[in-house]
């Protein structure tokens, strides 16, 4: 049987309100981002791409939608992707610290933003059963 991960991914994906975002975009970024970090783990600069922070010059995201954007980051698996004028494509070790949850680097001294949210949710949560059963 064919492995899932030696299939193709789809160019395009329809998303819930049925805009088509293109991924070749996307995935073309990611490629020159994962080369940049590969160079980045040989010389023993990070061993993980949560440990990353890209710098992109705004030129290189001129051929992405706002949808295409916001996917990179997680698409690339990294913790920070800032946008600077006239700066190439660099990776470098961030300098914040872990996230105890999700392991991506952020200005956080515990839970990044993402995680902090997500836990105060379910916090919630848990707080609406355990009323229920009193």
């Amino acid at each position: 049987e064919k492995s899932i991960h030696l299939e193709k991914f789809s160019p395009t994906k329809t998303t819930g309100n049925l805009k088509t975002i293109n991924l070749e975009n996307v995935f073309s970024l990611r490629e020159e981002i994962n080369k940049k970090i590969e160079e980045g783990r040989k010389a023993k600069t990070f061993n993980s791409n949560t440990e990353v922070e890209v710098t992109i010059d705004p030129e290189k995201l001129k051929k992405c939608s706002e949808e295409e954007k916001g996917m990179l980051l997680e698409i690339c698996g990294v913790s920070t992707i800032k946008v600077e004028a006239g700066k190439d494509l660099t990776v470098e070790r961030s300098e914040f610290s872990k996230c105890t949850r999700c392991w991506k680097y952020s200005n956080h001294e515990t839970l990044c933003e993402r995680c902090s949210k997500i836990m105060k949710e379910k916090n919630k949560s848990n707080e609406r059963e355990i009323s229920g059963l009193s």
